[in-house]
């Protein structure tokens, strides 16, 4: 909530690029993904942590009305 006001102007400048890159590396810094993966044994292990690369992919679209 405390960031809303901060999105809502980058929303309607149409910068949400230059807005979420800072609050991913917030968050990830307060709650790293730790993505697990079941093993061949039915064990568990670490995924490859290039996950947040993807979930970091941010565009600036035009919203339709």
């Amino acid at each position: 909530m405390e960031k809303y006001e901060i999105f809502k102007e980058h929303h309607d400048r149409k910068t949400l690029s230059v807005f979420f890159p800072p609050l991913y590396e917030e968050y990830f810094a307060l709650w790293p993904p730790t993505p697990a993966v079941q093993g061949e044994g039915g064990g568990t292990a670490i995924a490859d942590p290039n996950i947040r690369k993807v979930e970091e992919i941010v565009r600036d679209i035009e919203l339709a009305e």
